[in-house]
């Protein structure tokens, strides 16, 4: 169990290291950091979201917007502004949609992730092996009885 609670710690380790690295570039088309937008940065994000039509056609659009975002202090406000202007600026909106539904996304699994660490130092100082060993034979075997067509195991008589 221990070993699986190190794994599953490791792989979200790696997987926050990995969004991190990614959304690196995002960081400039924040208010207050969207003068440092480059193409490259332009590019990078376009790789990463779909639905972008054209990178030229993004960085324009956040260039034109280049002052009504730095007037801003908050996403919402730029979110705000892309919808009082409509479909003007397609791209834009769309980055600005995925960056605000991202804090949610990466929030959830930050709590889940803490719950993980306690779950497993609570489990690593009160757990003997052989509780252990019957808690997850318990749980594999609750999983496979979920799975359990009970209407074939009456006819046939087997699993």
């Amino acid at each position: 169990m221990r070993e699986i609670l190190d794994y599953l710690i490791c792989s979200l380790s790696e997987y926050y290291r990995m969004i991190e690295e990614k959304l690196q570039y995002f960081s400039n088309v924040i208010p207050g950091r969207v003068n440092q937008l480059t193409l490259e940065n332009v590019n990078k994000i376009a790789e990463i979201m779909p639905g972008i039509s054209s990178v030229e056609l993004l960085y324009s659009e956040l260039q034109l917007l280049k002052n009504d975002i730095d007037s801003f202090i908050e996403l919402p406000e730029v979110i705000s502004k892309l919808k009082i202007i409509g479909n003007g600026h397609p791209n834009a909106k769309r980055v600005y949609q995925f960056l605000l539904a991202l804090r949610i996304t990466v929030a959830t699994n930050e709590c889940c992730f803490s719950k993980l660490k306690l779950i497993k130092n609570k489990l690593r100082f009160t757990l003997t092996t052989d509780k252990m060993e019957w808690l997850i034979l318990c749980s594999t075997e609750r999983d496979l009885l979920e799975n359990i067509n009970l209407s074939n195991v009456a006819e046939d008589g087997h699993v």
